[in-house]
């Protein structure tokens, strides 16, 4: 107890003794104090507000250059530019007019072109819609002369596109071509040609490559591309750089991958011309279909069919081939289904053309819906006739192997494990 007592009075007095502080300011040349039993705060200089400013980082590392607009021009504004276009010495005069509003409320921005003599040569309009692009900028070549490049890049529908035509004037105001370019890749959207796709994506990069040398020597006249509204003043003069649309690009060609990596493949010669066509089996887990594409060798497409497990998706396709060992698509079906018995078949090859070629072909339909209870009768079923296709089609089905089946549920042949 009476060691509580004395840290209590200690901390009462040390309470008391925090009450006579003396605040003692320091100056700067003021030699450390000597330490004594009194408790000093040393005030410190005033440390300046310190602004923290973001990096000022090119738009182009973040954001593709032709997709940062320019001011919201005002109705009717204009920029006139002047450039030797006709290599006379005598210098034409560029006008870009923005936002023209038209009487049915568009707007339309466009481009003029006048000779020395103040006469019309050139004229063009676009709009930020995507039918109705356009890019002009002005290009001055490594001798100083100057021309105009119409410029145009997209990524639409599957199809890759950029290019470029330079061109200058004659005296009469005729249009000069200098040099012009373009490159077209089509990303195939229908998978039945993704087996066969090769993303040429060195020669994407070669052009791009070529077209950049051209814009670093140029400068925005009018651009609406990508839905944008692009032009430069003296002021603002805009520069852009072809980006290689490498994330679209990239991400389609794993898509591409993951595809292939699911599909069956056999080779057969199923247009006997002593060459290796291919059948290719896309298998989905989700949803539930599935293909058949059939390919000649030199990629063309012959024959697709989608395959699925519900009722009117139901199919059978089996590799047939006979006794003189000429390969063939061997289509077939059996159901009984709502009164309706039917069984059918088809033999199929391909000529040169990639025309279908039928070797057999039958089929055999009964109808039961027809009658009523009372009307059946076993000699009604036409047996004969049943046995007959039944037996030319198991027959088939001796010398083939089943590609892929749906009838009621999924079943198909690997390299690994055949079934009939």
């Amino acid at each position: 107890m009476a060691r509580k007592v004395v840290i209590l009075a200690v901390f009462i007095l040390f309470l008391i003794g925090c009450k006579q502080v003396d605040v003692v300011p320091v100056e700067a040349e003021t030699s450390t104090p000597e330490t004594t039993s009194t408790i000093e705060l040393v005030e410190t200089e005033e440390i300046p507000e310190v602004v923290v400013t973001p990096p000022t980082v090119s738009p182009s590392v973040n954001i593709p250059d032709y997709l940062i607009p320019s001011p919201e021009p005002e109705e009717g504004q204009e920029v006139i530019w002047y450039a030797d276009l006709t290599h006379t010495g005598i210098e034409n005069k560029i006008v870009v007019k923005l936002n023209v509003i038209r009487e049915e409320g568009l707007i339309i921005y466009l481009i003029f072109i006048y000779d020395e003599n103040d006469e019309l040569i050139f004229s063009d309009g676009m709009e930020t819609w995507h039918a109705a692009f356009g890019n002009y900028q002005l290009y001055t070549d490594t001798d100083g002369k100057q021309y105009i490049m119409r410029y145009y890049h997209d990524l639409w529908s599957g199809l890759l596109w950029v290019g470029y035509e330079i061109f200058s004037f004659d005296a009469n105001g005729n249009k000069v071509v200098f040099k012009e370019d373009q490159f077209e890749h089509m990303i195939p959207i229908d998978r039945a040609y993704w087996a066969d796709y090769v993303c040429p994506l060195d020669e994407i990069y070669v052009f791009a490559d070529k077209v950049n040398k051209y814009l670093d020597s140029s400068f925005v006249l009018l651009s609406t591309w990508n839905f944008i509204l692009r032009y430069s003043t003296p002021d603002d003069m805009i520069k852009e750089h072809y980006r290689v649309p490498i994330e679209e690009i990239e991400a389609f060609n794993a898509e591409v991958k993951e595809y292939l990596e699911k599909l069956i493949t056999w080779h057969a010669d199923l247009t006997h011309t002593g060459t290796s066509d291919r059948i290719v089996i896309e298998i989905n887990e989700e949803p539930d279909y599935h293909y058949i594409y059939i390919y000649s060798e030199n990629g063309k497409l012959l024959f697709s069919d989608e395959c699925a497990t519900y009722h009117a998706g139901w199919r059978n396709y089996n590799l047939y081939t006979d006794e003189d060992g000429k390969e063939y698509i061997l289509n077939w079906y059996k159901d009984l289904w709502m009164g309706e018995f039917w069984t059918s078949y088809e033999i199929f090859s391909f000529d040169v053309d990639g025309n279908k070629v039928i070797l057999d072909t039958d089929k055999f339909n009964f109808s039961y819906s027809t009658l009523n209870q009372e009307e059946w009768d076993e000699s009604l079923f036409p047996q004969e006739e049943y046995d007959a296709i039944e037996a030319k089609l198991n027959e088939y089905h001796k010398n083939s192997f089943l590609l892929i089946s749906t009838v009621w549920e999924l079943n198909y042949s690997t390299p690994d494990n055949l079934k009939e």
